[in-house]
């Protein structure tokens, strides 16, 4: 009895089979069936991208600034001691010497062009006794390059030199203290040369003055 059951849907199966196949709309039915699967299929991968583009649209949103800074162009600018004594000597039947320095110089170049810079010096004659005595300044002699030149707070002093030792030839003869070349010595800058004046023989006793006129630029 089982059997003949079987036998019953094989049969009921054929029939429906070719009875589907003879239909008229089966061919537009199968088309339609595949459209539906391609437009679900699609469907899906349509929202699979969509989703995708979003969620890498959310960790990759990108701004940029543009950041401005202004440096303002500062100055040149020089300092030095006021008064600057040298070693006391006594008059002597030979040439002695009084011996110090000039005191600090500093050199400032806060300017930003890296034009680079020059300090000079010129000197006037000694003088003594209201003008009425004079050692005259070929006697004095100067001498920047005795290892005090420093650059101040981190400067460095790579292109900054120190002048050589020179003599007065005459007041309007000026010794180079300390140069710095073109893209050097932005910053601040310390010295303080050694000055050596000869004091000839039958010189007048007193005190000495002399005015140093140190010049950057």
């Amino acid at each position: 009895m089982i059997n003949a059951a079987k036998k019953i849907l094989k049969i009921q199966e054929q029939n429906w089979y070719k009875n589907y196949h003879r239909w008229t709309y089966h061919g537009h039915f199968h088309w339609a069936i595949v459209f539906l699967l391609v437009m679900v299929i699609g469907g899906f991968t349509l929202v699979y991208k969509l989703q995708n583009e979003i969620e890498q649209s959310q960790g990759d949103v990108l701004g940029t600034t543009t950041l401005y800074a202004t440096v303002n162009a500062g100055s040149l600018s020089l300092s030095t001691s006021s008064t600057a004594t040298l070693s006391a000597t006594t008059v002597s039947e030979s040439a002695g010497s009084a011996t110090g320095s000039t005191g600090t110089i500093t050199a400032t170049d806060n300017r930003g062009s890296g034009a680079g810079w020059s300090v000079t010096s010129t000197s006037t004659d000694f003088s003594c006794c209201s003008g009425t005595h004079t050692i005259a300044v070929t006697n004095l002699a100067i001498n920047p390059n005795n290892s005090t030149l420093a650059g101040v707070n981190g400067a460095s002093t790579t292109g900054v030199t120190a002048g050589s030792s020179h003599t007065f030839t005459s007041t309007t003869d000026s010794a180079t203290v300390v140069s710095a070349s073109a893209d050097k010595g932005m910053g601040q800058y310390t010295i303080n040369p050694a000055v050596t004046l000869t004091i000839p023989v039958g010189v007048y006793a007193g005190t000495y003055t002399a005015t140093a006129t140190i010049t950057a630029s």
